[in-house]
């Protein structure tokens, strides 16, 4: 299976999260959902950069099995997150429960 390749970065200087849309958009496809609605698609502005919560956990077998990231895009499966380290964008679900 080809893998989706995600952009380091927008191609919109007015959509500054535009290159993680298909991604969020995947997973919201298989069951996540957005803690807050907004007209990025549930992306908002935060102290360190962009946000996005899910009220689920991120499948991070499904992304990694199906997008394909430069290396400034990093998911964190230990941290329930995926972080867009160049453009200080963040993806986040709940914390992986514990033992």
């Amino acid at each position: 299976m080809t893998r989706i390749p995600v952009a380091a970065d927008s191609a919109s200087l007015d959509t500054p999260v535009a290159h993680l849309l298909p991604l969020l958009a995947g997973l919201v496809g298989r069951g996540a959902r957005i803690r807050y609605r907004t007209d990025l698609f549930g992306f908002h502005p935060a102290r360190d950069g962009w946000r996005c919560e899910l009220l689920d956990p991120i499948d991070f077998g499904y992304v990694e099995r199906t997008f394909r990231f430069p290396p400034t895009i990093r998911p964190d499966p230990a941290a329930g997150r995926i972080d867009d380290t160049r453009n200080h964008v963040t993806i986040t679900g709940p914390p992986p429960a514990g033992p």
